[in-house]
């Protein structure tokens, strides 16, 4: 099997200039300084569970009462946390070596 020849590029290559030096005020230079007081303060505390099935009022409630209590323990508003609720069949879940829902039976 015959390989073609590899090409070489005729005349210049145009490269950006931002990929010849990094300036000291670039937005691509790794940011050592500490961040701005309103920048450190947007957070966003994520919640999960993983559990069995839930009915959606149940959900309500307990996305409810995880944000009500993290957020007067953490002293951070409510609208700043996200929860994830994760459902999980007993089919899909095991104990050892058997299926939660073989132990379940």
């Amino acid at each position: 099997m015959r390989c073609a020849p590899m090409r070489t590029l005729q005349g210049p290559l145009s490269i950006p200039a931002h990929f010849h030096s990094i300036k000291e005020n670039s937005p691509h230079k790794a940011n050592t300084k500490e961040q701005p007081k309103e920048r450190r303060e947007r957070i966003m505390p994520v919640i999960t569970l993983e559990g069995p099935k839930m009915t959606k009022e149940q959900k309500a409630k307990l996305v409810n009462a995880f944000v009500a209590g993290a957020s007067e323990i953490l002293n951070i508003p409510e609208q700043a946390f996200v929860t994830i609720l994760r459902e999980n069949d007993y089919d899909n879940i095991g104990s050892g070596t058997a299926l939660l829902s073989e132990k379940m039976k």
